[in-house]
């Protein structure tokens, strides 16, 4: 697919290439921290307001993406700690 999106296999002079860039903002991340400490959604719901998976709100809560060394992990199960931590932090 890599290689397509290169031009790099089946190259086609009248496109410019890389054909697609793909970049996700990472904005969203602080504020789906600030709503797993602070509120009461479920993964399902943040998953479906910030358009992003469940596993990826679920890696976020638990520390796999966007770790952040200051926050105690899992979020959900600390967030009267991370409350405090995040206040101080935002």
């Amino acid at each position: 697919m890599s290689q397509i999106n290169n031009g790099t296999q089946w190259h086609r002079r009248e496109l410019k290439y890389p054909l697609s860039i793909r970049v996700k903002s990472t904005d969203w991340v602080n504020e789906c921290f600030k709503d797993i400490i602070f509120e009461e959604y479920t993964y399902k719901q943040l998953a479906k307001k910030y358009g992003v998976s469940e596993h990826t709100v679920k890696a976020l809560s638990q520390g796999v993406h966007h770790h952040k060394d200051e926050f105690k992990y899992p979020l959900k199960a600390n967030k009267k700690e991370n409350q405090k931590i995040y206040k101080e932090l935002f």
